[in-house]
């Protein structure tokens, strides 16, 4: 990165993942270990803990700091956090602390002038040009690369303005497409391959974090409502784990579960509170979504059958009751009657 494209330390403690920041942080010359152990810098442990639990509640927050010394530790902390979850080795969290920490480089980024946002866009390797004010242009393999993994049906390329080869893109979508690059980042090499040594003298913040994340669970579990997750078929249960998880499912895994739970009685509220975990959550849109399919616009769509489920990939974990089931509904309603009748032959044991 030459002289025009140079970061501070202070706008590398906001983006830790640029390659930059890595390039800042070696040549502080601190090791892993030393940071690890010596309880002179327990405030950069601390750091990562606080960005670890912010990323399970919702509230990592990377905020600029004016003192380098601040910046530093703020920077530190990033290969701490990284080292910290490996060691925990949990995919679903990893997954959520990358979804927050893009979530939260793209509310910095959009106090960034258009010049910057290509910096940073180039060292994250996307390489738009700034043709009018208000527009930038990609080229069309860059911008698929990018994304494809973004389930929103306007980010297909047919449903974008394409000339010459590059798409056109507005300043809004294009902090989105960092962030979705920003979250591949924070994902690439992870779990890191940690020794032994390090996990261990990290083992009582990893356990903290073990302990947050079961209770977060069991409130998750809470708050699904009346219905009965006992009952729920494992690729409802995959489902529901995986956007409880921040992590984006695909079109006709949300129609699934949308109509699943619509069907078996959970309110409309209850399902969006579910997804308020999604990473391009809004509030209204699901609202609308899922009263579509509850039947606001004259037609109550039903959950596919086991066979439809299958065709799309999302028959997940099957197990021996879905070996004699067809369809979703029928495997709540069986497990159901199953736990009934067993209870009964216990009560009259």
């Amino acid at each position: 990165m030459g002289a025009r494209d140079s970061i501070s330390v202070a706008t590398l403690a906001i983006y830790p993942f640029l390659p930059a920041a890595a390039l800042y942080i070696k040549n502080l010359n601190i090791g892993v270990t030393e940071v690890t152990t010596s309880p002179v810098f327990e405030n950069i442990i601390q750091k990562s803990m606080a960005d670890i639990t912010g990323a399970i509640h919702g509230t990592l927050s990377r905020a600029q700091k004016k003192d380098i010394t601040e910046s530093e530790m703020q920077l530190l902390s990033y290969p701490i956090t990284r080292i910290i979850l490996s060691c925990i080795d949990n995919p679903h969290l990893t997954q959520r602390y990358a979804i927050a920490e893009s979530k939260e480089a793209s509310k910095n980024l959009e106090q960034e002038k258009t010049e910057q946002l290509k910096t940073i866009a180039k060292a994250l390797n996307l390489h738009p040009t700034l043709e009018k004010k208000q527009f930038l242009y990609m080229h069309f393999a860059e911008y698929i690369q990018t994304a494809h993994s973004i389930k929103e049906l306007k980010w297909k390329l047919t449903n974008r303005c394409l000339d010459k080869g590059s798409v056109t893109i507005n300043n809004k979508d294009f902090i989105r497409l960092l962030e979705e690059q920003i979250k591949k980042r924070v994902l690439h090499g992870m779990p890191l391959n940690v020794s032994d040594d390090i996990c261990t003298s990290l083992k009582s913040y990893t356990e903290q974090i073990k302990t947050i994340l079961a209770q977060t669970r069991q409130d998750m579990v809470y708050d699904l409502g009346k219905v009965n997750q006992k009952y729920f078929p494992p690729c409802i249960t995959y489902a529901i784990k995986t956007v409880q998880a921040g992590i984006n499912i695909s079109h006709s895994t949300r129609f699934a579960l949308t109509s699943f739970l619509v069907t078996i009685g959970m309110s409309i509220d209850a399902i969006i509170e579910l997804f308020a975990s999604s990473p391009d959550f809004d509030a209204e849109k699901t609202r609308y979504q899922i009263e579509h399919i509850a039947g606001s616009g004259g037609t109550t769509y039903t959950p596919p059958s086991c066979a439809t489920m299958a065709t799309f990939g999302n028959c997940i974990g099957k197990n021996h009751l879905c070996e004699r089931i067809s369809h979703p509904l029928n495997y709540y309603r069986r497990k159901g009657w199953l736990e009934t009748q067993k209870s009964k032959i216990i009560k009259g044991a």
